[in-house]
């Protein structure tokens, strides 16, 4: 897995093709696009507000971990 932690501000987009992404900071996917792969995991490492258009290509799994997202 990857964790992105910090506030990011890319704008190109970014798509999980394997494996996870945990998020600990609501900014970390920049403000593009999230698409995630089948089989693929996003898991929330804090409370998060996301406000990227978020796209899924399959079953993907949304991991809260008892956060609030």
């Amino acid at each position: 897995s990857l964790t992105l932690g910090g506030a990011n501000t890319f704008t190109g987009g970014l798509t999980l093709d394997a494996g996870s992404l945990v998020l600990t900071n609501s900014a970390a996917l920049g403000t593009g696009g999230f698409t995630a792969a089948g089989g693929t995991s996003l898991v929330a490492g804090s409370n998060l507000t996301l406000g990227n258009d978020i796209a899924t290509l399959g079953v993907f799994t949304l991991d809260t971990a008892a956060n609030v997202v």
